[in-house]
């Protein structure tokens, strides 16, 4: 419970820090945890974004975001070449259990996204497979990818704020994760 509550704190004082930009000005408490936080290459072979088909005319580029700003939406993007658009595409995803077709959400300038809403934090590290097919041809452009998939990104190359929110945000779900999910293993 101990190193859950920390890490929920920790992840509460980078969120506060990166959305009201002071950095520096009232720091998160050291947390052993986050301060200590690596990327490995175990963690990208493991929670790393993987794209699996990229056989769909059309599409010519993914990004991945998480929305801090809602309840852990995992966004994935597609950007779609010209003279291609939504109404040629089936967007879906797979939580585990069942196959969601969406609406895509327009982000501007051709490109489409999916979204994966309230994603509790034992759950970060599932890896939800996105998939756009094609109509016509039936041909598909697959990705899976989880909220720690993000992490790993953006803790290696975001914005000093993203990078301690992102490395806060993963300990925070392995955490939760250890303490919902495998209790008996660790005591709880």
């Amino acid at each position: 419970m101990k190193r859950l509550a920390a890490c929920l704190l920790g992840y509460y004082e980078y969120a506060y820090q990166f959305f009201t930009g002071r950095v520096g000005v009232e720091g998160p408490r050291a947390n052993p945890w986050i301060d200590q936080f690596t990327v490995t290459d175990d963690m990208k072979a493991t929670y790393g974004a993987k794209k699996q088909v990229t056989d769909a005319p059309g599409v010519i580029g993914t990004s991945l975001n998480v929305l801090f700003e809602s309840n852990n939406a995992l966004r994935l993007a597609f950007k779609l070449d010209e003279g291609y658009g939504p109404d040629d595409y089936t967007f879906q995803y797979f939580d585990g259990e069942t196959w969601h077709t969406v609406e895509p959400v327009s982000i501007g300038n051709n490109r489409w996204a999916i979204l994966v809403e309230d994603i509790a934090a034992p759950n970060l590290g599932y890896m939800f497979k996105f998939v756009l097919t094609h109509k016509a041809s039936g041909s598909t452009y697959e990705v899976s990818a989880s909220v720690y998939s993000y992490c790993l990104l953006a803790a290696q190359n975001g914005s000093e704020n993203m990078q301690g929110l992102a490395k806060a945000l993963y300990c925070y779900g392995e955490a939760a994760y250890e303490y919902f999910v495998k209790p008996g293993e660790n005591g709880n």
